[in-house]
């Protein structure tokens, strides 16, 4: 599973739309705008040093290349759609330009907003006869919707091609740091490929992410760590070597910076009887529903929030 940015193939008209139980997603960007309602429970979304706490019924919405996070103490249920700008080039190509400066919503804006969005996710779900017709026109609706009601800014040609040319490379770099991450790995090696500056590679990573390269290593180990622990038998030495530590004193330093305890004891608390319902729930750190399940949600559950 590649959980570390997010590359969507698009089902058709450059949208797509889905429902997924999540604890943890590390920093991650992609190119398509992403609107989340909170369905139920709480997550923490992080935007660099900007935090947001949102609670069920809350939505939040990222640009393109924004990197954010996302925690939650127990598995939260989200409804995400990400829209390409390309799905607005022949009549609004000006989208390119506009970016949210703010990334939730006043209570007025939210209220339209989700009734928006149920309409997209019902016909994109039950895809009835001309349903990509309905969703849209809904999907303009809720754009129209956005613009018309929260702030946005205006990029330049030279700092739309900027954003551009840095987003599409931290892309590549991210996504090298996800298939390369259980090997030693340093920045420089990365730079030396790309044929970039350490320098300027370093400044760029750590105003990108809003931490340093090897703190965000250290949560691509740890967090594929945990799901090892979870899922397999392994000793913890040997989940130790396979994630990239080059000693065990690192990961249990590191895991326990990022989970408030070290990898023996998070095992031995997943495998206590109180905790079996804990371990059903953290197989995965993202968990997509499948559409026989969301449309089940969406019938049952996001209907009362549209009354």
């Amino acid at each position: 599973m590649q959980y570390e940015y997010e590359l969507i193939p698009h089902d058709f008209g450059e949208y797509h739309l889905f429902l997924v139980e999540l604890l943890y997603r590390t920093p991650h960007m992609h190119r398509d705008f992403e609107l989340s309602w909170i369905l139920d429970g709480e997550t923490l979304v992080s935007f660099g040093p900007e935090k947001l706490m949102l609670k069920k019924n809350d939505l939040f919405i990222a640009n393109p290349y924004d990197i954010h996070e996302l925690h939650s103490s127990s598995p939260a249920l989200i409804l995400s759609l990400q829209v390409s700008p390309a799905f607005f080039m022949s009549f609004f190509s000006r989208i390119e330009h506009l970016v949210f400066p703010d990334h939730r919503f006043s209570s007025d804006t939210a209220s339209s907003v989700r009734t928006l969005l149920y309409q997209i996710a019902i016909n994109y779900v039950k895809k009835e006869p001309m349903y990509e017709l309905l969703c849209a026109s809904a999907i303009n609706q809720l754009f129209y919707r956005l613009f018309s009601d929260l702030p946005f800014s205006i990029r330049t040609n030279k700092e739309l091609l900027q954003s551009r040319k840095k987003g599409d490379l931290m892309v590549k770099i991210v996504d090298y740091i996800d298939h390369h991450s259980g090997e030693k790995l340093l920045l420089s090696d990365i730079a030396e490929n790309e044929n970039i500056n350490l320098y300027y590679l370093s400044h760029l990573f750590k105003n990108s992410f809003g931490m340093p390269f090897q703190d965000y290593l250290s949560k691509v180990r740890c967090e594929k760590a945990r799901k090892q622990l979870i899922l397999t038998d392994l000793s913890l030495l040997d989940i130790c070597i396979s994630c990239g530590f080059s000693d065990p004193k690192y990961f249990n330093r590191d895991f326990r910076r990022q989970y408030g305890c070290t990898p023996k004891q998070y095992r031995q608390q997943l495998s206590s009887a109180d905790h079996q319902a804990e371990k059903v729930q953290t197989l995965t750190v993202q968990d997509f529903l499948d559409p026989e399940n969301s449309l089940d949600i969406l019938e049952n559950v996001l209907l009362t929030f549209c009354d």
